[in-house]
């Protein structure tokens, strides 16, 4: 045995031997055994492992599973773009009306993103006659003044040629005319909840009106058919948006612009449909501030009609005066409290100012000394 250890190929071959006893790895290539999308580095302990590459995931010797990043991470491509997964990674595309301002396929770490497509940027997207009106990842078309769409105001071009001259451009003197016209907007409204008509109204009369569609939406909104039901039966967290689209609607009736289509309807006409219009946007304003539940406060500037609105809890009216500058004007009204403490209804304030649309209402013979336009 002394023999033995003494020579110096005997104590390696020792060694070597108890070393593979004692760690069976350090003779066996442990890098072989790496699945595939795996790696082999040096651990903390200097010895080797398998590690999965970045876009897999496992222990790097059984399994590497691809990452869906287009699952398993909310948004990765951020808005307007889809997420395509691939192995080991993904890659981004814009959606349709959408284009990227980097390469066509990018990862947002990069700070690449989609921006909108102006459509309208092409002077004969929507055909004679007509408008674009560029949208978010979109377009729209409408007719200019005079003219009209079988599709309606808003409207896709399809050959090119969708607006043609109004035919019924002056229906607005003939009263069957109007009645038919009035008639056929209450049909297509009458099963529409109180915020879905003012949006729909919104909708359609942004664009440019005749005489007659001036007529027949507002009778649409001051209809006591359309407008029954309790409105403290919308919820809450629409009131909001609903009374937003209601001054909005208003203020698309009396912009500027309508103007040339409001001196057209007989001045008795013209006096009737804006008062009309003046009340029911102040009787629909006070009724859906009756769906707040708690204090409430909303301003809503539409451009020529602009809105304040205070709401107060039952037996919590203001200790001070409620005031409001609107438009240059300012009024200010102080709380008188009820003696019955049984009322437990809220109390509402609306503040409307309309600007500009004292031309519209001067009497026909004003000598022109009074300056309606403030």
């Amino acid at each position: 045995m002394e023999f033995f250890l003494s020579s110096p190929m005997k104590l390696l071959l020792l060694a070597a031997w108890l070393s593979s006893v004692l760690d069976p790895c350090s003779f066996t290539d442990i890098c072989k055994s790496c699945r595939q999308h795996a790696v082999c580095k040096l651990k903390d302990d200097s010895k080797h492992a398998c590690f999965c590459k970045q876009g897999f995931t496992g222990d790097g010797i059984n399994n590497c599973r691809d990452d869906n990043e287009c699952e398993n991470v909310t948004g990765i491509c951020g808005p307007n773009a889809n997420c395509t997964n691939t192995v080991g990674g993904y890659y981004c595309t814009c959606v349709s009306g959408f284009i990227s301002n980097g390469q066509q396929h990018f990862q947002t770490n990069d700070g690449t993103h989609c921006q909108d497509i102006d459509e309208c940027a092409d002077a004969g997207r929507c055909g004679p006659f007509s408008k674009c009106h560029n949208t978010n990842g979109s377009f729209i078309c409408s007719c200019k003044r005079g003219y009209t769409s079988p599709a309606g105001p808003w409207f896709k071009p399809n050959r090119g040629r969708e607006c043609r001259e109004n035919p019924k451009s002056r229906c607005h003197q003939d009263q069957r005319c109007i009645t038919e016209t009035v008639n056929s907007t209450l049909e297509a409204m009458i099963n529409l909840s109180t915020p879905e008509r003012l949006k729909e109204i919104r909708l359609q009369t942004s664009a440019d009106l005749s005489p007659v569609l001036l007529i027949s939406y507002i009778e649409a909104m001051a209809s006591p058919v359309l407008s029954a039901g309790d409105e403290r039966e919308h919820p809450e967290e629409n009131i909001n948006q609903t009374i937003t689209d209601l001054v909005f609607t208003v203020n698309n009736f009396i912009e500027r612009d309508e103007k040339v289509e409001w001196e057209k309807i007989n001045p008795e006409s013209r006096k009737y449909y804006l008062t009309t219009l003046l009340h029911t946007a102040e009787k629909q304003t006070l009724a859906l501030s009756a769906g707040y539940t708690r204090s409430a406060q909303l301003q809503v500037d539409a451009g020529d009609v602009e809105m304040k609105l205070y709401t107060f809890e039952p037996h919590q009216a203001p200790k001070r005066p409620v005031s409001a500058i609107v438009q240059g004007n300012s009024i200010s009204l102080s709380p008188k409290y009820s003696k019955d403490k049984s009322n437990n209804e809220s109390t509402s304030i609306v503040f409307l100012v309309y600007n500009g649309i004292g031309g519209l209402l001067k009497p026909t013979d004003d000598p022109g000394v009074v300056d309606y336009s403030r």
